[in-house]
């Protein structure tokens, strides 16, 4: 077999699938499934006697299965991309278009990667508040971070991040990457980038959604 399949999960998700054999498939069936966790919890802040906030976690139960999620015919020698922006534990399921049989698995693993967060504030606040729950989220996967924006790349407070960028640097030599922000308008959401709006959302709810709205909450 010649097959030569890439996924990509740096700007949203992007399949490639090639077959360079000398009677190449013309086409792929290619399935993608969201392994889920429903789960009840709540992530709130909490004040200390100082009357500073932290962040926490309160967790009761949870159970975790796999959905179908998207399939689609990709022809040999092309790529589909999928501009959803969040965090989504995929699965990706590769398909010979003749005997259906599964060729090719994928299942999406930030352990020991590096995945980047593109934070779109220079608000410290706001930038504290969703550093929080980055770090969380490092210690919950099991992977590193690396952060682009401007006023952390000049403060580089968090010692746990693994390399801090300006905004706009040309850094891709990452997992899979995130960016989280406000965008698009009441009138005119882009559920791309925030998956349940912005209206009337604090900074927790905009990253909790970005991280958390494919994963436990839909």
């Amino acid at each position: 077999m010649s097959y030569s399949f890439k996924i990509d999960y740096r700007d949203g998700l992007c399949i490639h699938v090639h077959d360079q054999s000398t009677q190449p498939i013309e086409k792929f069936i290619v399935r993608v499934f969201i392994h889920k966790q429903q789960i009840n919890k709540k992530l709130d802040y909490a004040y200390n006697s100082a009357d500073s906030k932290a962040i926490i976690e309160t967790f009761i139960n949870s159970e975790e299965f796999d959905i179908p999620w998207v399939e689609n015919i990709i022809p040999n020698h092309n790529h589909i991309r999928w501009f959803y922006k969040g965090f989504v534990p995929y699965i990706i399921e590769i398909r010979h278009p003749e005997t259906n049989e599964v060729i090719f698995t994928e299942k999406f693993d930030l352990r020991n990667r590096l995945i980047n967060f593109t934070l779109v504030s220079e608000d410290p606040k706001e930038l504290h508040t969703w550093m929080c729950v980055i770090d969380n989220f490092r210690k919950e996967w099991g992977c590193d971070i690396s952060i682009i924006n401007t006023h952390l790349h000049q403060t580089q407070e968090y010692d746990w991040v693994t390399a801090y960028f300006p905004n706009n640097a040309p850094w891709d030599q990452f997992y899979a990457g995130y960016t989280i922000g406000r965008f698009g308008t009441k009138e005119a959401p882009d559920y791309f980038m925030n998956p349940d709006g912005v209206e009337g959302k604090n900074s927790l709810e905009i990253i909790d959604d970005i991280l958390n709205f494919f994963w436990t909450k839909l």
